[in-house]
């Protein structure tokens, strides 16, 4: 039979009184969240099926956010819950966002070598949905990486971006 519980986890908002301790703090939340969590389930027919929202790449970057999302898959996996992680990259908006704060006009301070492979936003929804109505996994599942299919640097983001605002409407 189909469980109908869900539990559906996203990342914390910069305003999350834990996104301080991002590194350290996210595993400890995640750890007493598990507890609490599975003595509130003891009653029910089975867990619910969790679905971790996180970034491809999070267990290869350096940044402090992506480390927290990869501690947090680490503490979900060593966990006895039906878990699917579903990694995705940036979306669309995101990197005009990044391309429209590294110009100044026609001009664009861009380092080398950053690159993204944006995706969209409804259609990592769509895929969400689809993990979500499908049956929950036995154990730890890690869906495939959801990635836009083109590489862009932040220059060619930026240039999009400055063809964007100048009315060429390539970003929207």
């Amino acid at each position: 039979t189909k469980n109908p519980a869900l539990l559906l986890l996203m990342a914390i908002s910069a305003k999350h009184p834990f996104r301080a301790g991002a590194c350290t703090g996210c595993p400890v939340v995640w750890e007493e969240w598990a507890a609490r969590g599975r003595a509130r389930l003891a009653g029910r027919p089975g867990p619910p099926h969790v679905i971790y929202i996180s970034i491809v790449g999070c267990d290869r970057s350096p940044f402090r956010f992506y480390r927290a999302k990869y501690a947090s898959e680490l503490v979900l996996q060593r966990s006895t819950l039906p878990v699917t992680v579903v990694r995705a990259t940036q979306f669309h908006a995101l990197v005009a966002t990044v391309a429209r704060a590294a110009t100044l006009g026609p001009v664009g301070f861009v380092p080398r070598g950053m690159l993204f492979q944006p995706c969209d936003h409804r259609w990592v929804a769509a895929e969400i949905v689809d993990v979500a109505l499908g049956p929950p996994p036995s154990g730890y599942h890690r869906a495939a990486d959801l990635a836009g299919p083109e590489r862009l640097s932040l220059a060619d983001a930026a240039v999009l971006g400055v063809l964007d605002r100048a009315g060429v409407g390539v970003l929207s």
